[in-house]
């Protein structure tokens, strides 16, 4: 069989696939539906085949760490220098490194990646309204989720494999600082990249909105299983409400500072958090 043949038949099998990532078929082409029903293929002009090229190298550094979370974090959490040496690598220096690449060696817009800044007061306003309106829901959407998947799957509450709280120091200056400093680098970092870098790959991978929204929700629930198995149903379903937002609406800030004040109160309030949890477990079983 010749190359060219064979070629021909991979893409005529990728293009029967339910997911096709088209940065594996050699000279980069995308799928698309004719108005038969059936698939063909568009060949990726050579500036869209770079920037896909470019963001599938930062998805990978920046997801290196978090995918092995559930195995590194146990580990290091023994160990409070440790911890917190590996989680500086993780949400300081590769972080660092990625958007040194992204917007100052390649000059990518942060619009890019929803970081647009309002330029007219009415867009001002928007952002404002959007940003408000999800600090009040975040924090209650995923406590809510979590106490819910603790109802129906009780058997997995504990033992957890790790804690953030085992990993704060005991004095209430450093704890604070270093909850702000986890909670901010939980909000920007995290939504960078789910939201940010990976919509912004797999909209050049040419998949539907309901797709993105699917792939991106169960890579961001399986980096929370460290804390307890109960994580990955909650964490999958504030995804997808917060994907299919960001998807609609492009707007990054409002996810980022949410997520960023939602986190704190999670680090700095576990009794209030765990209260509010457990009213909702009374409320079912009662």
């Amino acid at each position: 069989m010749s190359r060219s043949s064979a070629i021909v038949i991979v893409r005529r099998r990728l293009a029967a696939s339910p997911i096709f990532l088209p940065s594996i078929v050699e000279g980069g082409y995308r799928p698309i539906m004719t108005t038969a029903g059936t698939s063909t293929f568009l060949p990726i002009d050579a500036e869209t085949l770079l920037v896909v090229r470019r963001l599938e190298k930062v998805a990978f550094a920046m997801l290196a760490f978090p995918m092995l979370n559930g195995l590194l974090l146990p580990f290091t959490g023994e160990n409070l220098l440790l911890f917190w040496i590996v989680d500086t690598i993780q949400f300081v220096i590769i972080t660092g490194i990625c958007w040194f690449y992204l917007f100052s060696k390649w000059k990518y817009s942060p619009a890019m990646f929803g970081l647009t800044l309002p330029s007219t007061t009415r867009e001002t306003n928007v952002l404002l309204v959007h940003t408000a309106f999800w600090i009040a829901v975040f924090p209650w959407l995923i406590l809510t989720l979590y106490a819910l998947t603790l109802c129906i799957f009780p058997w997995q509450t504990y033992p957890a494999a790790f804690s953030f709280h085992s990993v704060l120091p005991d004095s209430i200056q450093a704890r604070t600082m270093i909850a702000i400093y986890g909670s901010i680098g939980g909000g920007v970092v995290e939504e960078f990249l789910y939201r940010g870098v990976l919509v912004a790959l797999f909209r050049r991978y040419n998949m539907s909105s309901s797709m993105i929204v699917l792939v991106v929700s169960c890579i961001f629930s399986y980096i929370h299983w460290e804390t307890g198995l109960f994580n990955i149903p909650s964490t999958f379903v504030l995804s997808i409400f917060i994907t299919a937002y960001y998807l609609k609406t492009n707007k990054l800030f409002p996810l980022v500072i949410s997520h960023a004040i939602c986190d704190m109160i999670l680090f700095l309030q576990p009794e209030w958090s765990g209260s509010y949890m457990q009213w909702i477990w009374d409320m079912i079983y009662s």
